[in-house]
């Protein structure tokens, strides 16, 4: 189900997915977070990651199973540490 893929807003800030949410979903959520953080689109992220816009697309809503090579390509550019998406996508508030 498509809304049960955005992160739950509480007020002014972001929750992480509720814990029973794969790590594949999970990671999408923190990689669209990381991207509304820097105020660029799914294109310039792909553009900046070298990655398609349509996998970036297919990753946020959890239809992808990233390869450890892209979710690195992705913290470069999103300008994060792989393992802070890790951490968000772990069910910490983000």
């Amino acid at each position: 189900m498509k809304g049960d893929l955005a992160p739950v807003r509480q007020g002014s800030t972001l929750r992480s997915p509720p814990p029973n949410m794969s790590l594949k979903i999970s990671l999408g959520v923190a990689v669209r977070h990381e991207r509304s953080i820097l105020g660029i689109s799914q294109g310039e992220l792909a553009r900046r990651s070298g990655l398609h816009r349509t996998y970036i697309s297919d990753l946020e809503r959890g239809a992808r199973n990233p390869s450890i090579e892209n979710i690195e390509k992705l913290a470069q550019a999103l300008d994060v540490p792989v393992a802070k998406l890790f951490e968000r996508a772990g069910h910490d508030e983000v």
